[in-house]
């Protein structure tokens, strides 16, 4: 009887004991996100003030690039593992919906705080009438960056532009070798091919989320860029985004195009640089149109115990308010999606912010629709060998064309 009390007593000891260290265990919050340096640097920032605020809730932040992040979410979720929060490009809401791994935020975030959101920014994160993602920055687009100290005016059309390029284009040291560069981007990644597609009238899909890639839009858009490389001589031969980003920030490229994540790190490498439109097109008159988008935070689908939704989501209200977000605007030069912060004098009177806006106007949102993905995988092998010289513009268009039908009809099951 003795031992059985013992023994009686042991259990109820360590019944106490552990349910005092589950009380005492703090929750975590996951974050898998693709974001800039000097944004994760801001979230870790944030991580610590909301530990100080609930000591009860740690957070740990993953930083991965566009594609892995895509890539090991899908994978982790669809095991029911992976972070409680993804944060990154809205155009992955598409492909997450359909699998089913991400859940709506209309019931699981307070009405009053998505009240104080522009509405454009939250029906931009809405797919099938339901809001999947808070964004806390709008844009993501694609703009022109022009080193200061060798531009002095920005020509408006494109034809100008060429010529100016091709004056700024030199062998410096003369040793035969270019080494100042009149333009430099990422010329076989396709998120740079748009703005140029939509100058000559042209888009990716139709309003039923059709492909509309073998046009002559499409054709002349490849034309211009094949040109920069192989006619103009204008750009670096093997130029990827590493390579434009080192020789911008090293003052050996008169023009950049990039977007609103490298400002900062241009403005820490102390680059006198101006933020402007890519110039119009002469052929139609038009601007070209590089996709806008925003990134924004969404809430797995495995956050179903009361008290991690409970976390999670003050995370993310501590994440993306006006507080946050007028950081966020200062330090990374985005502009942000809070009502209160999209008034801050701060975004007319910072002219990187403003040139941003200025090309902003005239972007097209990109679609959120999980057909974008099929267009963006079919535009990418043709764009290559349309750069390589190894494919005319004519041809990829209508590989493209045929390549993304396919992947959406694999895709729908069709």
């Amino acid at each position: 009887m003795k031992k059985f009390g013992l023994i009686l007593l042991l259990l109820l000891v360590s019944v106490f004991v552990m349910t005092q260290i589950n009380a005492a265990s703090p929750i975590k919050v996951v974050i898998w996100e693709q974001d800039d340096p000097t944004g994760d640097e801001l979230m870790d920032k944030w991580a610590q003030e909301i530990n100080k605020l609930y000591p009860d809730i740690v957070v740990e932040r993953v930083h991965y690039s566009t594609e892995d992040l895509r890539s090991n979410f899908q994978t982790a979720a669809l095991a029911g593992k992976g972070p409680h929060l993804v944060y990154g490009p809205y155009d992955n809401i598409g492909p997450f919906v359909t699998m089913g791994i991400i859940q709506p935020l209309d019931n699981f975030v307070p009405k009053d705080f998505l009240a104080k959101f522009d509405p454009t920014a939250l029906k931009g994160n809405m797919y099938q009438g339901k809001l999947w993602a808070l964004p806390d920055r709008i844009g993501n687009h694609l703009c022109l960056l022009y080193n200061k100290k060798l531009v002095k005016v920005v020509p408006r059309d494109m034809d100008t532009f060429i010529k100016l390029a091709k004056s700024l284009t030199k062998d410096i040291n003369k040793d035969g070798k270019i080494d100042q560069w009149g333009l430099v981007y990422n010329l076989n990644e396709p998120y740079w091919l748009p703005p140029f597609l939509g100058g000559f009238g042209g888009w990716v899909m139709d309003d039923n989320a059709n492909p509309t890639l073998n046009t002559d839009a499409m054709v002349k858009a490849l034309q211009l860029v094949q040109d920069f490389k192989f006619k103009h001589k204008i750009v670096p031969p093997d130029c990827d985004y590493n390579l434009a980003d080192t020789l911008f920030k090293e003052g050996k490229a008169a023009f950049l195009i990039n977007g609103p994540w490298s400002f900062a790190g241009y403005v820490e490498a102390k680059v006198d640089f101006g933020v402007t439109r890519i110039p119009k097109i002469n052929e139609t008159g038009l601007w070209p149109t590089p996709m806008s988008g925003m990134k924004g935070y969404s809430v797995s689908k495995i956050v179903t115990d009361p008290k991690e939704k409970d976390a999670v989501l003050k995370v993310l209200m501590y994440f993306t308010d006006e507080k946050a977000q007028k950081e966020m605007l200062r330090k990374v030069k985005w502009l942000p999606t809070n009502k209160n912060a999209l008034k801050d004098p701060f975004i007319n009177e910072d002219p990187i912010l403003k040139g941003s806006a200025y090309q902003l106007e005239v972007a097209k949102p990109m679609p959120i629709v999980p057909e974008m993905r099929a267009i963006w995988d079919a535009i990418r092998g043709p764009q290559e060998l349309v750069m390589a010289g190894k494919m005319t513009p004519k041809d990829a268009a209508e590989a493209m064309q045929k390549d993304a039908e396919k992947r959406i009809k694999e895709m729908l099951g069709k």
